[in-house]
């Protein structure tokens, strides 16, 4: 079976990170994949003073978080890849920026299936509306007008997460969870320090979506039956963002590459992610493959990745003191809990087995269409 794969990009950001991931899956379930990055296409200068031109009018008029303007022919050309490649699959990612022309997908002769990093252009142009803007925004209007009207769609929709699937029902999304790769050598570890050492990790590090000043008050409760702890930034502006309290020390470090991911786990027992608006963070998932506990908004897309045996999922913003009986309860039994997110990562979370699950949807999507 043939996949060709298309994203905006295959290099930079979460969203890529999640793309690239699940390429490596169909590979690992024996598929043949060719793939795209549209920010990675060489293109005309034309085209790329128009690209830049758009992104320039949505983040000063907007917002960086909208996609809605379309100067140009979007990147690829679907028709022609298509009869260049001959695939069996058109597997998409995020493919805002104007990667492809959505009125396309009708002129393929083959499924296409979309994995969803969030809600865009489903829920209009911002990329996390929770719903369909009522009355849509000036870019709600001009994404349906240049972009997307609603009249060219993908045959199926994969939601890395059941909350992403649930927010998107009328699109009747299938539940794939993302892979990640464990890392070689890693070993769980069998002890607690004198200093419990949380970490959060974005970038930038004050993305008001990743929510790190919901933090303090978990950890400040936490602190008062557990004694002081640590709090590990990683990220942009991590040292200008949260000074130290008596009860919190706060450590600042800056970004780190992919190849750093194994060197950053280490400063840290816990990692907390606290967004609410969050599908399936990379940074979740690259924990448990290195043997960390994760502690994570409850009612958010990490539901589908946690279980009480390696993680918590609290509620950052409601009663802080049950969310740090919830984290004392996890550290108790810390040993167990990092081997089994271990485990975790490698039975449910592997390429090999999340590229099967892909290969199953593209095979009754084949099916349906014979």
């Amino acid at each position: 079976m043939k996949v060709l794969a298309i994203a905006k990009t295959l290099c930079k950001g979460g969203a890529a990170v999640g793309a690239s991931n699940t390429i490596n899956s169909l590979r690992a379930a024996g598929l043949e994949v060719v793939a795209f990055g549209a920010y990675e296409t060489p293109k005309s200068c034309a085209m790329s003073a128009m690209r830049t031109t758009e992104r320039i009018y949505e983040r000063v008029f907007h917002n960086a978080d909208t996609h809605c303007l379309q100067l140009w022919s979007p990147v690829f050309d679907l028709v022609r890849l298509y009869e260049q490649h001959r695939p069996d699959i058109v597997q998409l990612f995020d493919i805002s920026g104007n990667t492809i022309d959505f009125r396309q997908l009708n002129d393929i002769p083959c499924p296409s299936v979309q994995r969803l990093s969030d809600f865009w252009p489903y829920h209009g142009a911002k990329h996390y509306n929770l719903a369909p803007p009522d009355p849509p925004s000036v870019a709600d209007r001009l994404l349906r007008r240049m972009i997307f009207d609603g009249s060219g769609e993908p045959d199926a929709f994969v939601a890395p997460s059941q909350w992403l699937a649930d927010v998107l029902t009328d699109r009747q999304p299938t539940v794939i969870r993302n892979a990640v790769t464990s890392a070689p050598g890693v070993t769980p570890r069998d002890r607690l320090g004198a200093k419990i050492r949380f970490g959060f990790i974005s970038n930038p590090i004050d993305d008001p979506r990743k929510g790190l000043m919901s933090v303090p008050p978990v950890l400040t409760a936490f602190a008062a039956h557990a004694g002081p702890v640590a709090l590990h930034l990683f990220g942009e502006g991590s040292d200008q963002t949260m000074t130290s309290t008596n009860c919190i020390e706060v450590v600042a470090h800056p970004p780190f590459k992919r190849d750093a991911l194994a060197t950053a786990f280490t400063n840290f027992d816990i990692l907390l992610c606290p967004s609410k608006l969050d599908n399936s963070p990379n940074v979740m998932t690259e924990a448990l493959a290195h043997a960390v506990p994760v502690v994570a908004q409850i009612g958010s897309g990490m539901d589908s990745y946690l279980e009480a045996t390696f993680g918590a999922l609290i509620d950052f913003d409601g009663r802080v003191e049950q969310g740090a009986a919830q984290i004392a309860s996890l550290l108790r039994s810390y040993p167990a809990a990092c081997k089994a997110a271990l485990r975790f990562a490698m039975a449910e979370l592997s390429p090999q087995k999340i590229g099967e699950e892909y290969k199953a949807l593209y095979t009754a999507l084949l099916v349906q269409r014979a």
